[in-house]
């Protein structure tokens, strides 16, 4: 899920976050992303078959009873079915669309959940109660504290320190923050990371812009020196995902489902997999930043 997700704008919470702060659209990162994305799954995948498989043993009995399953019996309500799948397919076209529209994602996806509740004769109240809030005023109180780095002036004395050892090289910036992306997302998980690290490259791209001044926020956070960077904080933050047990939401979810199944994992485990898959995928996607932007 980490690997996949960072594939697309929608697929992970630190690319809605770099969407927001770089003004990219949802087929920029279909443009650029999905490639690499596509081949390291692949390795992936024949690194699970090869390390995996040959382990991998279940019983006839097992197998007739996953097979016996009928997955037709959780549908209950195929009206509402119809309709959700409706209106998420026209919330994909807006997402695909958004630039054009000059609409947020976040524009599109408040408008296709808005519309799901007004359609659901049940009501939202039932929904709502399932909203993950302790979550959402985690983020409130996150961008809060972000904010106030901001406007005392430490993220700016960082991001100038960032830019000069990297003498503001395009490349040198990009790869110094594809790799401490993957590190830093390991160790205190990449939503807060990238929090962070959007409003620090703000900073950079304001002191790589040759006449930051008179140009536009735009123009300034898609400077052509700073389209690499974004793109190394993207694939950085997504496959550092896959690192600790802590480096992404998705993996403490597993965790706590493994754990009630009886088979639990530790962070000493998921560390010695994680770190041994994400490595090589680092390295292919260097390889893959210089041949697009830098060759």
């Amino acid at each position: 899920s980490n690997i996949g997700g960072t594939a697309t704008l929608v697929g992970d919470p630190p690319n809605i976050m770099i969407a927001s702060a770089a003004r990219l659209t949802f087929m920029d990162f279909i443009n650029v992303n999905a490639l690499i994305i596509a081949i390291i799954f692949v390795f992936f995948a024949l690194t699970i078959w090869l390390g995996f498989g040959p382990r991998v043993r279940v019983t006839e009995e097992q197998r007739q009873r996953v097979l016996e399953f009928d997955e037709s019996r959780t549908i209950t309500d195929h009206r509402l079915l119809r309709r959700c799948l409706a209106i998420i397919g026209l919330t994909l076209i807006g997402f695909v669309i958004h630039g054009r529209l000059g609409l947020a994602p976040a524009t599109i996806a408040l408008s296709g959940a808005a519309l799901i509740l007004l359609l659901h004769s049940e009501g939202p109240r039932q929904v709502l109660e399932e909203v993950e809030w302790p979550t959402i005023f985690f983020f409130i109180g996150l961008f809060i504290m972000v904010a106030g780095l901001v406007n005392v002036g430490v993220v700016e004395l960082v991001g100038k320190a960032l830019v000069g050892v990297t003498r503001g090289q395009s490349m040198a910036l990009a790869m110094a923050v594809l790799g401490f992306s993957a590190l830093a997302s390991g160790l205190i998980d990449n939503i807060p990371f990238v929090a962070t690290m959007t409003a620090l490259l703000h900073s950079v791209a304001v002191s790589v812009h040759p006449s930051p001044e008179t140009a536009s926020f735009v123009e300034i956070v898609q400077h052509p020196a700073m389209m690499p960077v974004w793109w190394a904080l993207s694939l950085g933050a997504g496959l550092g995902g896959n690192i600790s047990l802590v480096a992404a939401s998705p993996n403490v979810v597993v965790a706590g489902i493994a754990r009630r199944a009886g088979h639990p994992i530790t962070f000493k485990r998921f560390l010695k997999y994680g770190v041994l898959l994400t490595v090589p995928y680092l390295g292919i996607t260097w390889l893959y930043l210089w041949l697009r932007f830098f060759r």
